[in-house]
């Protein structure tokens, strides 16, 4: 059998040397110099594996650079090369031309437009909805007996609300009701009624009945078109062309159904037509400008 060999403690040395296994004493500002001799080393070998880092990254920037640059070439062609635009790939005597023309008119408004509101405040909240619904029952009632005035209803509101001078909270229910006609007298008439029935005047107003309108905007139509097609000619004269070839037209409406200029809302004067049921409400109506623009390219040749 092997006798075991004695243990032997060697952090019991003293400070100044140290014994190893090999039971040689080695100094510690030996052990000092070799550390720092290391931590240099390692400190050199990570600054070039820094630098080849930082070489590489410069590298693939240029490489990206140089691709976004040469796809830019590709995609985007300078002023001199060859581009889709029709104009290029024309013969030599004919002339891409870019025109427009617009046509304008004045016309009288036709058709009358009322709205009025039912509204109705109190502490209940049930209360302020029968009362609104029983008015605008009766409304209706009354205005649908008139053939020529198209009659529709609005948004239904109900809100509570605290009023600012005497603190009470109260409830507020409404609703709207437009008249639209051709004949003017027999809505004013109509709206006398409904105001004497508690209906408070919204709005009041003219404007151009749809019938009109596209009337008018047909007849402007062939008008632009025409002026398009005549300003085409005479370019193609005045360039030594035998004619002219239009072969894009845009239309643009420019204007729509205009509101009257005198038409008024009537939020300050709604009681005051509202308590005025003796007589009917008065309406004069006025003019709008409609208008109709084209454009397009015409080959001159």
């Amino acid at each position: 059998m092997h006798s075991k060999a004695p243990s032997k403690n060697y952090f019991l040395k003293p400070v100044s040397t140290i014994k190893y296994l090999d039971s040689s004493p080695i100094d510690s500002s030996s052990i000092a110099i070799s550390s720092i001799s290391c931590a240099v080393r390692t400190t050199k070998l990570v600054a070039a594996q820094a630098g080849r880092l930082v070489a590489l990254c410069f590298a693939l920037l240029f490489l990206v650079s140089f691709n976004l640059e040469h796809q830019s070439l590709q995609f985007f062609p300078s002023a001199h090369a060859d581009t889709h635009d029709p104009i290029f790939s024309l013969p030599e005597d004919v002339t891409l031309l870019k025109l427009s023309a617009r046509a304008s008119r004045t016309i009288d408004q036709d058709e009358l437009v009322a709205t009025l509101r039912a509204s109705h405040k109190d502490r209940s909240v049930t209360a302020v909805q029968n009362k609104v619904n029983e008015l605008m029952q009766k409304a209706l009632s009354n205005a649908k007996k008139s053939a020529s005035i198209k009659v529709t209803t609005g948004s239904y509101q109900v809100y509570e609300r605290v009023e600012a001078r005497t603190k009470e909270t109260l409830w507020t229910a409404q609703q709207n009701l437009t008249l639209r006609s051709l004949k003017s007298d027999q809505l004013l008439k109509l709206a006398q009624s409904l105001q004497s029935m508690g209906l408070q005047m919204v709005n009041l107003s003219y404007q151009v009945s749809s019938l009109r309108y596209a009337k008018v905007k047909d007849e402007l139509l062939d008008e632009a078109l025409l002026r398009l097609q005549t300003q085409a000619n005479r370019t193609a004269k005045n360039l030594g062309k035998k004619g002219a070839r239009i072969v894009e037209v845009s239309i643009q409406d420019d204007t729509g159904n205009l509101p009257s200029e005198n038409a008024f809302t009537a939020r300050s004067r709604s009681m005051m037509m509202a308590d005025s049921v003796g007589s009917a409400p008065v309406a004069a109506a006025g003019e709008s400008e409609l208008s109709v623009m084209v454009s397009g390219r015409a080959l001159l040749q």
